[in-house]
C-alpha cells in the first residue's frame, strides 16, 4: 500500500477523533457547568463570606460587617490595602489620593440618586447635603396680618378750663386760663368752669410685640436605623 495514502487516512481519523472529542468535552461543560459552579463555591469560599461586587452597598440589619465587607462611616482605607475598590471610587467619598480614600458616610443619613431628576435640582455623587433641623427666616415664612388697637393716653374726650371773670392779660401769664370777654383775654384761674371738648383723634404708629422662640424645628422623616455595608474584596464589576 502507498505510504502516502496510508499517512491521508490516518490524518483524516486524528481529525474525526479530535472533533469528537471536542465536542462530548462542550457536552460536558454544557451538562455539568452548574454543578460545577456549586461545588467551586463551597470549595473556594468559607460559608460565612458573602459574595458581592467590589463596591456593591446594601442595608444590612446585624451589628458588625461580615469579611470582606466594611461599615459605610466615611473611614479612610489605605490605597496600597485596596487598589481594586480605589479604582472604583477614587476619592469622591474623601481621602488625599496619594495613601488613602474613603468609603461614603451613611451614618444618619439617607442615599440619594446622583443627576438631575425632572423638576428636581441635580446631584453630584458624593455630595452632602440636608441638616436635621431648621429655622425659618422672615422669608420662609407664609405671607400673615398681624391686628392692633390704638387706643390714645388719655382716651377720646377732654375738658377745658374757662375763668368766668374778665381778662386782665393780653398774654398769657402762668396760670392763666381763657376769660371772660374783654379787651383782654386771659385771666387767673381763680373761678373756673369746665367745658367738655369732643376730640378726633389722629391715627397712631402702632408696635405690635413679638412673639415666639426663635428655635429651630425637627426635619426629619420617621425612621429605622439599619448599618449599611461596602463591598471591599468581591468581584469585580464590568462596564459592558
Amino acid at each position: 500500500m502507498d505510504t502516502t495514502f496510508f499517512m491521508a487516512v490516518i490524518q483524516v481519523c486524528c481529525r474525526f477523533y479530535n472533533s469528537c472529542l471536542s465536542i462530548l468535552l462542550f457536552c460536558f461543560d454544557l451538562l455539568m457547568n452548574p454543578y460545577l459552579q456549586t461545588l467551586n463555591f463551597f470549595i473556594k469560599k468559607p460559608q460565612n463570606q458573602m459574595d458581592g461586587y467590589l463596591g456593591q452597598i446594601m442595608a444590612w440589619g446585624p451589628n458588625f460587617a461580615p469579611r470582606n465587607w466594611a461599615f459605610c462611616n466615611g473611614q479612610l482605607m489605605s490605597i496600597n490595602a485596596n487598589p481594586a475598590l480605589y479604582s472604583l471610587l477614587g476619592t469622591m467619598y474623601g481621602g488625599d489620593g496619594r495613601s488613602t480614600f474613603g468609603v461614603p458616610n451613611l451614618q444618619g443619613r439617607v442615599a440619594m440618586g446622583a443627576g438631575n431628576g425632572i423638576g428636581l435640582t441635580p446631584r453630584r455623587q458624593g455630595e452632602y447635603g440636608g441638616q436635621e433641623t431648621v429655622q425659618l427666616s422672615v422669608a420662609e415664612m407664609p405671607a400673615h396680618t398681624h391686628a392692633a388697637t390704638s387706643t390714645p393716653a388719655g382716651g377720646s374726650s377732654a375738658e377745658l378750663p374757662l375763668s368766668t371773670t374778665a381778662g386782665v392779660n393780653a398774654t398769657p401769664e402762668a396760670g392763666d386760663v381763657p376769660a371772660a370777654a374783654s379787651d383782654d383775654i386771659y385771666g387767673p384761674n381763680s373761678s373756673t368752669v369746665s367745658t367738655p371738648l369732643n376730640v378726633n383723634v389722629a391715627p397712631q404708629d402702632v408696635t405690635v410685640g413679638s412673639a415666639g422662640g426663635s428655635l429651630p424645628h425637627n426635619n426629619i422623616q420617621p425612621y429605622q436605623v439599619v448599618n449599611y455595608i461596602i463591598c471591599t474584596d468581591g468581584l469585580y464589576p464590568s462596564r459592558s
